[in-house]
């Protein structure tokens, strides 16, 4: 990899992390063999630092405790165990929700919801591998099955869902591909998802990673094409990020003007403009 593009990647990857403290293959159980340590780092950079957790809100807090009530008063509902492994990943305990995604395997092992939410949270803690396992195998108990609007637990605005369990299966399996440079698989989820999609939040998330996808393979005049579709008049509920970094890469946005309208959007630690600044830079650089 060309100097350039190598020092990218390192800059845009750097709060990625690797797999510590998980010990079994997937899919299948691991209710009893994940563990963490209170006060410790759940992953490791790929600098080497510990990533910790931001300390929770108390509205994270508070929802924790009532997802956690409601579960102990029905510990046979997949819906409650769902929620109460969701509110512990929102109030930072990455590795207490994939025990309770796993817990909820052994008990309900054709729900996808729950492969799905562990395969996510096997991103965060940036296990790709197991992730990777996790929603191609979600992908296979959802097909030829309906789709279904998956229910917020940080909602938007307008609190309207703008996503459903098929297009977060495929977002998510297309991200952990990314993640590992595997393109072909990247762009196949994310196709899929793209296609699976009824909304244009999602159609400007998927078009996101589509393009840099096929710019990282050397598809110029595809990634053209793919941008080429959103357009600046597209009503976006949740998605204004994308949307406006499709526009940027359209060349609909100049770098400045971009920056100016996305000044007041917290996309990461970094600067709003750096990542998709950064990608661009990224993928554009001349080969050495």
């Amino acid at each position: 990899m060309p100097a350039m593009r190598n020092a990218w990647t390192i800059l845009l990857l750097a709060t990625m992390a690797s797999p510590v403290m998980v010990q079994a293959d997937v899919p299948g159980s691991q209710s009893d063999t994940i563990t963490s340590k209170v006060g410790e780092a759940q992953v490791m950079s790929l600098l080497g630092e510990p990533l910790n957790a931001a300390a929770p809100s108390q509205e994270s807090l508070r929802n924790l405790a009532l997802a956690r009530a409601d579960y102990e008063a029905d510990p046979d509902s997949a819906d409650k165990l769902i929620w109460l492994g969701r509110r512990l990943a929102y109030a930072g305990d990455y590795r207490g929700a994939i025990k309770m995604f796993s817990k909820g395997i052994d008990k309900f092992p054709k729900d996808a919801r729950m492969y799905r939410h562990r395969g996510h949270r096997f991103i965060t803690v940036r296990d790709f591998g197991r992730a990777i396992k996790d929603l191609e195998h979600a992908s296979k108990l959802v097909a030829g099955q309906p789709d279904t609007v998956e229910p917020d637990g940080l909602p938007n605005a307008l609190n309207i869902p703008v996503s459903s369990l098929h297009t977060n299966i495929w977002y998510h399996l297309g991200l952990a591909y990314y993640l590992q440079q595997d393109w072909d698989n990247a762009w196949r989820a994310f196709q899929t998802g793209f296609l699976a999609g009824n909304n244009n939040d999602n159609r400007v998330s998927s078009t996101h990673w589509r393009y840099m996808i096929l710019r990282r393979m050397g598809r110029e005049e595809e990634a053209a094409a793919v941008v080429a579709g959103i357009t600046p008049d597209m009503e976006i509920i949740e998605n204004h990020i994308y949307h406006r970094m499709c526009l940027f890469y359209g060349g609909g946005l100049r770098r400045m003007r971009f920056r100016t309208m996305t000044r007041t959007i917290q996309l990461t630690r970094l600067p709003p403009t750096a990542w998709p600044t950064g990608l661009c830079t990224m993928v554009t650089a001349p080969r050495a």
